[in-house]
């Protein structure tokens, strides 16, 4: 093989070949006619032959017969003496011609150095340019006086390296191929890169604001949200024809003079607007259906009403907030605002207000206010309201609503609840299954009618009929009873011991000495309740008699008197409470007798005398 002086490529991208199938990548298309053969050849020996029109663009394929024994495959060359351009499997050429390609081989042991193929603005070569295994080379570097290379970079194999002071590159100790890459010389001359200043609906980028002579350069573009592309839509260049970016990617090639960008065709669209219940979508003051991304879309609520928290993250469509409105970019349906009020006793999730402005998709929890208890049926009924949905214990509403309220119904036996319901507002009262009970009365009905509506609070009563009860009374007993006395005298039997007395009479009891009764005075039997001066007779029952016992400490007869309780046991005082001087107390006397400790009294009164005896007597 002939020394290769100079061996080019521009990038390498090693596309494996399996057996003999080979692909060939088209990336650009001419629009000539022509085709041109592009074939492929290794010692001597053609090995593939395809023809491409003119103009296309094709990817080198790798070796082909690879194992054929005749050295190591290290790319192709254009000629057939090796003196050509050399080209990696993976590069990339355009077709203007026919082309053939040799296979290029070393033996064993031996490398190349490769180095960039289009060399624009600088020369770099080696010396020697194949390399026995181990060996050295050394790259030479020259810049053109046309450009500049204050960005250079060579790399080997990847590595940066860099130049002496001869602008050379010694490479040494070779065990591979050396892949040698230039980047960052540049011509001298630049040009200006000039975007529209004023870019309404689009934004557009350039890759660069300037570039050197015979560069390229990209121009990135974006339509903005609410804008739209019309027929004469393009990107010109210098006022040329307009250029329709692919992907929104515009490479802009072989730049040779300053470049000034101008956009047409680029108009704000128009979308429809739709404003929900209770609500007005203004343009500019005016009401509105449609409107454009440069519209300031303004939602007023009508009055008495107010825009939630939620409204925003309702509504349907490309927008976003801007100005105390919104910029639309899209067909936009703002939301409802709904007001929902609930009745007495009723709270909304625990707010302190009665009122809460919500959007269709807002949920909320009715809860009871303090004292207060849902009841059962309470979402039934509300589900029965216009524009009311209840799901997983929470409401949503698609119309203004008043939710029902909650009562409190309270049933009082008699000083006592007997049954307690929370109920739905405007619902029939509901009554307790079972009638409660109270002593000595019947129970009659409760003081309300079965078919009333509840509209507030209530107290229930409970009307009661009296019960009649057979009352003895004994003797010495003044006896009223609701204002109509009986007098029980000793000795007699009118009226009658035994009277009725009904329940709902009050009865107060007094003796005929005009003294008060005795402690622990009661009747005897059923039972019978005591208030404020007065019995309520609550079964059959007796009050005993009462007599008197009157102690006279002194000859004088003056002394205590006590009420007493014929029947009962009675104890004698132990000694008087007056002392008389020059004696001391020798006892009680009742009829003749010595009394001391305790008595059971009959039916008549006692006289009880002290006697004395005179000290030293």
């Amino acid at each position: 093989m002939k020394k290769l002086s100079t061996i080019i490529v521009v990038g390498i991208a090693v596309a494996a070949i399996i057996g003999a199938a080979f692909a060939l990548y088209f990336f650009t298309s001419s629009e000539n006619e022509k085709s041109f053969a592009v074939t492929y050849y290794k010692n001597d020996e053609k090995l593939l032959e395809r023809t491409v029109p003119a103009g296309t663009s094709i990817t080198i394929f790798d070796d082909m017969g690879n194992g054929d024994g005749l050295g190591r495959f290290i790319g192709w060359n254009t000629r057939s003496d090796m003196t050509g351009k050399m080209l990696l499997p993976g590069s990339q050429i355009t077709v203007k011609g026919n082309i053939s390609l040799y296979a290029m081989t070393v033996g064993a042991g031996v490398f190349v150095i490769i180095l960039p193929d289009e060399q624009t603005g600088y020369s770099i070569t080696a010396d020697p340019a194949i390399v026995i295994g181990g060996g050295s080379s050394i790259l030479s570097y020259s810049l053109l006086p046309s450009h500049v290379d204050n960005e250079l970079v060579i790399t080997v194999n990847g590595n940066p390296m860099k130049l002496d002071a001869m602008k050379r590159i010694h490479l040494t100790n070779i065990t591979e191929d050396q892949i040698i890459a230039v980047s960052g010389v540049f011509d001298k001359r630049e040009h200006s890169i000039s975007l529209p200043d004023d870019q309404r609906g689009y934004v557009l980028r350039s890759s660069a604001e300037k570039v050197h002579h015979g560069e390229s350069y990209k121009l990135e573009y974006t339509l903005l949200p609410g804008y739209r592309e019309t027929y004469d839509f393009g990107i010109r260049v210098n006022g040329g024809d307009a250029k329709i970016p692919s992907g929104g990617v515009l490479m802009i090639e072989a730049v040779m003079d300053n470049h000034t960008i101008t956009v047409t065709g680029v108009e704000p669209a128009e979308y429809s607007v739709s404003a929900g219940k209770n609500t007005k979508a203004l343009v500019n003051g005016a009401p509105a259906s449609k409107a454009t991304v440069e519209d300031i879309v303004k939602i007023i609520p009508d009055e008495g009403y107010v825009i939630p928290d939620s409204f925003n993250a309702q509504i349907k469509g490309e927008l976003k907030a801007e100005q105390g409105g919104y910029r639309i970019a899209g067909n936009v349906v703002f939301p409802s605002v709904l007001k929902i009020t609930v009745g007495d006793n009723v709270k909304i999730d625990g707010r302190s207000s009665n009122t809460v402005f919500l959007c269709p998709e807002d949920t909320i929890r009715i809860v009871p206010a303090a004292g207060y208890s849902l009841p059962s049926n309470y979402a039934d009924k509300a589900k029965n309201l216009n524009g009311v949905r209840y799901s997983a214990e929470r409401f949503s509403f698609s119309n203004d609503v008043v939710l029902p309220s909650i009562y409190k119904v309270t049933f009082n036996g008699h000083n006592t609840v007997h049954a307690t319901f929370y109920v739905v507002g405007e619902t029939i009262i509901p009554l307790p299954a079972k009638n409660p009970e109270r002593v000595g009365y019947y129970f009659e009905k409760w003081d309300v009618s079965s078919s009333l509506c509840v509209v507030s609070d209530l107290l229930v009563m409970s009307i009661w009929n009296s019960m009649a009860h057979d009352v003895y009374f004994g003797p010495n007993l003044l006896v009223g009873v609701d204002g109509k006395y009986y007098l029980f005298k000793e000795g007699t039997s009118e009226p009658p011991r035994t009277i009725k007395i009904k329940s709902d009479e009050k009865v107060v009891i007094k003796n005929t000495f005009d003294l008060p009764l005795p402690n622990g005075y009661g009747p005897q039997g059923s039972e019978v309740s005591y208030r404020n001066g007065y019995y309520e007779i609550l079964g059959n029952c007796s009050f005993p008699g009462v007599t008197y016992v009157n102690y006279f400490e002194l000859d004088n007869g003056e002394g205590l008197v006590y009420s007493a309780i014929i029947g009962k046991g009675y104890n004698i005082i132990s000694e008087p409470t007056e002392n008389r001087d020059g004696y001391f107390f020798t006892g009680w006397m009742c009829d003749d007798k010595y009394v001391s400790g305790q008595i059971i009294l009959e039916n008549r009164p006692y006289i009880i005398h002290a006697t004395w005896k005179p000290i030293g007597g």
